[in-house]
């Protein structure tokens, strides 16, 4: 009964619109089959099939996030569960289903804002091949032909596919003299035996450290820290903890931190790692900087968020040589919301690497505060598209930001009428509806009535205007649906009587 009450007209809201968005850009993506229900007989028109769907999942992203995963129940996604028999009554949201199964994807996330060339990367990703034949449930296996996992960790770190993880046990690189000791700690009944257990736990640790035996430290670590976890404050936590305090020095946290992209039971290692305090985040940091596996470094960024600890070692990481190492330690800052890092950030806008400059946007729009907002809106003329993309969302930071002046809406208008990039001009419209103020909404009535200049963008640029003046002026823009309900172009008539249909029931 209560998987039914998640179903109650959920169909409209956002993680749902979202999931929707990302399964009909990944069907029109997939070669073959032409998607359903579009007879696409040439190229240009599947093009044009695909950058309607990524439109509208670029859209649905500028308003929230997506957390989503397929098991035995049917697609979780973030709040819903869509059941098997509901994925089933629709075919793209099925194989996006089937395809996450075959993928062996166990988690895929995307973040508010993410840029709509991270999403294209998702949806290439997702559709590289077609799914396995048809399962009966999406949770249940084809062991001949599922595909490798896809672990490519997507520019700006907005968008996130973990594989699925299969649990396991103490590691083949730990001798059977380790597993004795731990068996008998977990045996231990009383503070005696446990000390004696723990301290051949530990001289065991430094043969392990002196071997570089990351695995063999981390299985003891972890045994020592799920023991006192189930004891409570039964007789030989004291012992278990002491232990664990003991073993936690520089030499053993380096190899600790070494193991997260690897480690079984990441969860608990990150806990051990968190009790070090800043010894821990830096060794993290050291770890991400040095590393050249991309799926390793955003195991290691993970890990860095969770801990909020290493600020000081990323602040002087601004500064490197190496524009990798300056990328994420801007976007750690953000993501850890640092935001007395500002200041730090700010410079690498006017930086020559563009890709420099895109992490520190996203990294101060992700922080928002009204200095780095301010600082990102200047960027509107930047040479790198995803900059522009940025700058033109921080005109729409909302109500929450200390110190912040609402920007006047003159500078968006003016790079507007130049803008050569389809994503950034929807950002740009986007973000006028979000301004609201007069002088936007005049300028949105503007462009939905007559569109641009650029004949071609038109009609999705005349549709996007009026989705905008929509959020502005909610049923205050019925005046202009109802004329452009009527315009020649059916395009806009279209969405101009979808809006007015949802103005008149809201």
């Amino acid at each position: 009964m209560a998987a039914d009450a998640r179903h109650e007209g959920p169909t409209h809201t956002p993680s749902l619109v979202m999931v929707r968005a990302l399964a009909s850009l990944v069907e029109r993506l997939t070669p073959g089959t032409p998607p359903e229900g579009i007879s696409v007989v040439s190229p240009g028109e599947r093009r044009g099939a695909v950058r309607e769907s990524l439109r509208a999942l670029a859209s649905a992203a500028r308003t929230g996030a997506l957390h989503c995963h397929v098991d035995e129940l049917g697609m979780h996604v973030n709040e819903h569960v869509i059941l098997p028999s509901e994925l089933r009554a629709e075919p793209p949201l099925y194989g996006l289903a089937r395809r996450l199964v075959n993928h062996q994807v166990g988690t895929l996330s995307i973040r508010q804002g993410a840029a709509p060339g991270e999403l294209l990367t998702l949806g290439r990703l997702l559709a590289d091949a077609p799914p396995p034949p048809m399962l009966a449930e999406p949770d249940e296996s084809n062991t001949t032909s599922r595909r490798t996992t896809p672990t490519e960790v997507l520019r700006s770190w907005s968008v996130l596919v973990t594989p699925a993880s299969t649990p396991l046990f103490i590691t083949n690189t730990v001798s059977q003299t380790v597993g004795g000791a731990m068996a008998r700690l977990r045996a231990a009944r009383t503070d005696d035996t446990a000390r004696q257990a723990v301290s051949e736990l530990l001289d065991l640790a430094n043969d392990a450290e002196g071997r570089s035996d990351a695995a063999a430290v981390e299985s003891i670590a972890v045994t020592l820290a799920l023991h006192a976890r189930a004891l409570g404050s039964a007789e030989g936590r004291l012992a278990t903890e002491g232990g664990l305090r003991r073993l936690l020095r520089e030499g053993i946290v380096t190899l600790l931190a070494a193991r997260i992209p690897e480690s079984s039971d990441r969860d608990t290692l990150i806990s051990i790692l968190a009790r070090t305090g800043e010894m821990g985040g830096k060794a993290l940091v050291e770890q991400l900087m040095s590393s050249n596996d991309r799926p390793a470094r955003r195991a290691y960024f993970d890990a860095i968020v969770t801990q909020d600890s290493g600020v000081a070692q990323l602040r002087e990481a601004l500064n490197d040589s190496r524009w990798f190492v300056v990328r994420n330690a801007a976007a750690l800052l953000g993501e850890m919301g640092m935001t007395e890092s500002d200041a730090s950030l700010i410079p690498l806008l006017a930086h020559l690497d563009e890709r420099i400059r895109i992490a520190a946007a996203r990294a101060l729009t992700r922080l928002r505060t009204a200095s780095g907002l301010s600082a990102v809106q200047l960027r509107l003329t930047d040479s790198n598209s995803e900059v522009r993309r940025l700058a033109a969302a921080a005109f729409a930071p909302g109500d929450n930001v200390p110190g912040a002046i609402k920007p006047h809406s003159a500078a968006l208008g003016a790079a507007l009428a130049t803008e050569p990039e389809e994503d950034v001009a929807l950002e740009m419209l986007a973000s006028l509806g979000k301004l609201g103020t007069a002088d936007a909404v005049q300028r949105l009535i503007r462009l939905a009535m007559n569109g641009p200049e650029r004949a071609h963008q038109a009609g999705w640029f005349r549709v996007a205007a009026l989705e905008a003046l929509v959020v502005a002026r909610g049923h205050a823009s019925r005046p202009t649906l109802e004329v452009l309900a009527a315009d020649t172009d059916e395009e806009v008539a279209a969405a101009a009587q979808r809006l007015l249909g949802s103005v008149l029931t809201s």
